[in-house]
């Protein structure tokens, strides 16, 4: 019970990040960059393309939450939602080298990310031990 418990909230937890940071980006795109000290200046281009990114993190967020209500989404979306925050991680870590070192606000976001990747890897590995069908898609 407790295992059914910490999946739903690992996954609402992910899911609920990327729609909102999503939705903000989209919606919002220079006030929420201004919080890393960015100024995104007038370019429709720069826009054009974080607001297509927010859209994507917006439906995956959608994605990620409705694996919380609908048991056989499950699995997909938890696998779904631990590769979206592993890849921002890694993506993070990557620029970290070859960049140099970011605002600390994008330190803290690939931390979070980080954490998110583990947790639901981890909530993966206790939908493995279930004897509920939650992996299957049909």
């Amino acid at each position: 019970m407790i295992s059914l418990w910490f999946q739903k909230l690992i996954l609402a937890l992910a899911g609920l990040a990327a729609l909102v940071i999503g939705l903000t980006i989209l919606l919002a795109p220079a006030a929420f960059y201004a919080f890393y000290a960015l100024d995104l200046g007038p370019d429709p281009t720069l826009r054009s393309d974080l607001r297509a990114t927010a859209c994507g993190l917006t439906l995956l967020g959608g994605l990620m939450l409705s694996g919380v209500m609908i048991t056989r989404l499950r699995w997909a979306a938890t696998a779904l939602a631990g590769g979206v925050f592993f890849a921002y991680a890694v993506g993070r870590l990557l620029s970290l080298a070859l960049d140099g070192a970011p605002h600390p606000g994008m330190i803290d976001a690939a931390l979070i990310e980080l954490a998110l990747g583990l947790l639901c890897g981890v909530s993966l590995w206790l939908q493995s031990r279930s004897p509920a069908p939650d992996r299957a898609l049909a």
